[in-house]
């Protein structure tokens, strides 16, 4: 991994090193043991909190990503944690060991809605999970909405297509 220490940490957490005292710095770094653990640990907490916020339902894809994308515009420091972590690691944030859990119970949940006929049956329930994601996120990607209206349509944008893609 490549990195300037806590200059890296800070900018995730959107801390200015100037603002977050050294000591402060120092006694996260020895409860957690180094800054990989610590940011293992925050992006952990971000994603299992922004899981118990929505649950996934596989038979309200459409609006599971629409809400998804409300709470990344709700929560941008998701966001930075999610795209440092895939930046950084190349690593799959889906494969955190503490979301094993939600991710099974999202996959098993696809198959059992494909295997009854309820979405699309052309691609893995891995790629269903992926796909939603990525539509989800592809707004977090440009700046931020000018107002609601623009976010409404944004959110519509991303609920239609996933809708397209995977509804029988």
């Amino acid at each position: 991994m490549v990195s300037n220490g806590p200059g890296r940490i800070n900018q995730a957490f959107s801390v200015r090193s100037s603002t977050w005292p050294k000591s402060q710095l120092r006694a996260d770094w020895a409860y957690f043991g180094d800054k990989e653990a610590l940011f293992d640990a925050a992006l952990t907490q971000e994603v299992m909190d922004a899981a118990q916020a929505d649950r996934f339902d596989p038979d309200d894809l459409e609006g599971y990503a629409g809400r998804t994308y409300d709470l990344l515009v709700e929560r941008p420091r998701l966001w930075r944690l999610l795209t440092w972590h895939h930046l950084e690691r190349g690593q799959d944030v889906l494969m955190l060991p503490a979301g094993e859990v939600l991710l099974g119970e999202k996959l098993d949940g696809i198959a059992a809605a494909q295997a009854e006929g309820r979405i699309v049956a052309d691609f893995t329930p891995m790629d269903v999970v992926r796909l939603v994601a990525a539509l989800t996120q592809l707004w977090c990607m440009t700046g931020a909405a000018r107002d609601a209206t623009e976010h409404a349509a944004r959110r519509a944008t991303i609920m239609r297509a996933v809708g397209r893609l995977l509804r029988v």
